[in-house]
């Protein structure tokens, strides 16, 4: 048996209510419907023997009156029908046999229906006036109710008639009620969902709310809850390793690199200060990546114009070291973005870095701005296999291990900043070959 707070407890039990509400207004509505369907017919057909009488009534030389051959068996029906027509003091000058009930006493101006109940039955009927030889008359004509099967076979025609679009409704708003009580139960979890999407290594701190949720469901919210807090857990430990062995590494790199200066052969030195190098790089960035992790990205506004300039300055003695060009296009107006400056110069300064690596020598690396926070960063070098483009910018990920030089975190820290800004990193092909970086920030104004 499901339980009070179960989804499908709910479903059911809000399901339960609109089949009920419906099962009580349905009927409501159709006997009112049918009714008022056959009360409109019943006073149709007296009204159309009222007319008869009145149209077709006379008088011979003696004064009585009489109706035409036929039109008494018409206004007789099948037997459920009787007439009484009377004078200005209430004595029946022609009437049916039996005769019927009369109607309470009283001059009449126009057609007016009455109900009379007696020991024969219960009657409805109309009475009007009519003139007979200039003389005013009443005519009554009843119907008794004992007889109804007369008219049943027209009232369900026309009942079936008039009620058939009103159940349709009837069924079509209950639907519509169902999709309501539904939705209405299953909105907790549609929600707990939502808030699930927003979840990424970059807000591991979100917890989905139990506020709500159905019995079934909450067992699942608090397991998936723990294991963010564990997840959560792991990350820390991951970064605060990383910062404590980045910091570590420090001071023994700085007292081998005064030893290596120190030493009197200077072959061996420069290999080891190229070593030297290679693992400061490295050490540097695994300091950026925990501060990236450590610290929530600030509400800053920085202009990529501005930065791409310091990145490209800041680089172009490595590029000429390197024996290649450096060139910076697009940079003439201010291009703000959401973004703070000194991400956005770590970012850049990796692309540049990574686009000199490997563009040959003598050719030329451009970094082009494009309106709306886009920053382009192009080699000519060998481009990026489509298979390997989204794993560069995975931490650690080398294509080649056993060759010496990074550790595979530059790319990762650019997709890292790009993250947590709001922002993308991604790879094409260039246009004449090699790689097109292309950084997108989120663009802002400089107010």
């Amino acid at each position: 048996m499901p339980q009070l707070n179960s989804t499908v407890w709910r479903i059911v039990a809000l399901h339960g209510v609109a089949i009920a509400a419906a099962s009580i207004l349905l009927p409501l509505m159709l006997a009112d419907r049918l009714h008022a369907t056959a009360q409109s017919y019943e006073q149709r057909l007296l009204k159309e023997r009222l007319a008869l009488i009145a149209q077709t009534l006379g008088a011979d030389s003696s004064g009585r009156l009489s109706l035409p051959p036929g039109v008494a068996e018409t206004v007789r029906g099948g037997g459920s029908f009787g007439y009484r027509v009377s004078d200005s003091a209430g004595r029946a000058l022609l009437a049916s046999e039996p005769p019927p009930p009369g109607s309470p006493d009283g001059a009449v101006s126009r057609p007016t229906f009455f109900e009379a109940r007696t020991r024969q039955g219960a009657f409805t009927g109309v009475e009007g006036p009519a003139r007979v030889d200039g003389k005013l008359v009443r005519v009554e004509v009843v119907q008794n109710l004992d007889f109804p099967d007369v008219v049943i076979d027209d009232i369900e025609s026309q009942f079936l008639a008039h009620v058939g679009w009103q159940v349709a409704g009837v069924l079509l708003a209950l639907f519509a009620l169902d999709l309501i009580a539904v939705r209405a139960a299953v909105g907790p979890i549609r929600r707990a969902s939502l808030d699930a999407q927003t979840i990424d290594t970059a807000r591991l701190d979100i917890r989905l709310g139990e506020r709500g949720l159905p019995s079934e469901i909450r067992p699942l919210v608090r397991a998936i809850n723990h294991a963010l807090d564990r997840l959560e857990r792991g990350f820390r430990l991951q970064r605060d390793f990383t910062g404590d062995v980045a910091h570590e590494l420090r001071t023994p790199l700085s007292v081998m690199r005064l030893r290596v200066d120190a030493l009197s052969d200077r072959r061996a030195a420069e290999a080891l200060r190229s070593d030297l190098e290679v693992m400061g790089r490295v050490v540097d960035q695994l300091l950026a990546l925990a501060e990236l992790e450590a610290a929530p990205p600030d509400a800053a506004v920085a202009d990529l114009s501005v930065v791409a300039e310091r990145v490209v300055r800041h680089l172009a003695p490595a590029a000429i070291a390197r024996r290649r060009e450096l060139a910076l296009t697009g940079a003439d107006a201010p291009n703000m973005v959401r973004a703070d400056p000194n991400a956005v110069f770590q970012a850049l300064r990796n692309l540049v870095e990574n686009a000199l690596h490997h563009a040959p020598e003598g050719s030329a690396v451009e970094v082009r701005l494009e309106p709306g926070g886009t920053a382009h960063v192009l080699d000519a070098g060998p481009g990026v296999p489509e298979t390997e483009r989204e794993l560069i910018f995975e931490r650690f990920w080398r294509r080649d291990r056993q060759r010496r030089g990074g550790a595979g975190l530059g790319l990762a820290i650019v997709a890292r900043i790009a993250q947590t800004h709001g922002g993308a990193i991604g790879v094409q092909e260039a246009s004449g070959g090699g790689a097109d970086f292309v950084l997108r920030l989120q663009p802002a104004t400089e107010g």
